[in-house]
C-alpha cells in the first residue's frame, strides 16, 4: 500500500516482508535515504527505509490531512505504528508511536477485536478519529469451502481518537507503546 503527501512530492510505501516503509521522491522516481550515513555504522550506509519493530508486517498506511503524520496497520498484530512525515519536524521520517490495541478486549458478541491484525484505515479530519479495519478471518481471502473447524467471525471497525496522540508526540510524553 501507499500513501501520498498533499503536494504529491512523497509516496509512503508499505514494505510488507521488510519490516518497514519506504519514502519514495516521486519527482526524482527514488528511493530517498531515511538515515544519514555515518562512516563509522555500517548499517546506516546506503538507502534506507523507515525501520519498524523487527516483527512488523506493514499492510496498511494512510497520511493525515495536517501532514503531521502516517499511521500503518501490521498484518499481523493489533497494532498501529505512528510515523512522522513533517519536514519542519526534528523526528522527521522516524516511527514515533505505536498505538496498541487491547486484544483482551471483547465485543458484544464475546469475540475478540483484532486477533487476526489490522488491515485498512482512513484518517477522518473532520471528527479527529482513526478509522481501522479488523478481519474476522486469519487470511485475506477466506477459503471459499470451509474445512471443519473453520469459524468466521465478525470482522470490526475501529476507532481511535488521535487529537490526543498527537499531543503526546509533540510534547514528548509518550513511550513508544500506547494502549488506545
Amino acid at each position: 500500500a501507499s500513501a501520498l503527501t498533499d503536494d504529491n512530492s512523497r509516496a509512503y510505501v508499505t514494505l510488507r516482508s521488510g519490516h518497514a516503509v519506504a519514502v519514495v521522491d516521486t519527482m526524482a522516481l527514488q528511493q530517498i535515504d531515511t538515515i544519514r550515513d555515518d562512516p563509522t555504522d555500517a548499517a546506516t550506509n546506503g538507502i534506507n527505509p523507515i525501520a519498524l519493530s523487527i516483527d512488523a508486517r506493514p499492510f496498511w498506511i494512510a497520511i493525515d490531512n495536517g501532514q503531521e503524520y502516517a499511521f500503518v496497520t501490521d498484518e499481523r498484530a493489533s497494532t498501529i505504528y505512528v510515523i512522522d512525515v513533517d519536514p519542519t519536524s526534528t523526528t522527521y521520517n522516524k516511527w514515533v508511536d505505536t498505538i496498541l490495541v487491547d486484544n483482551g478486549e471483547h465485543d458484544l458478541l464475546g469475540y475478540l477485536l483484532a486477533p487476526y491484525g489490522l488491515r485498512g484505515l482512513a484518517v477522518s479530519e473532520s471528527t479527529g478519529q482513526l478509522l481501522v479495519a479488523a478481519p474476522g478471518y486469519d487470511q485475506i481471502f477466506p477459503p471459499l469451502i470451509k474445512t471443519p473447524g473453520d469459524e468466521m467471525r465478525p470482522g470490526h471497525l475501529l476507532v481511535f481518537d488521535i487529537s490526543n496522540i498527537r499531543q503526546r508526540i509533540r510534547v514528548g510524553t509518550r513511550d513508544r507503546k500506547s494502549v488506545v
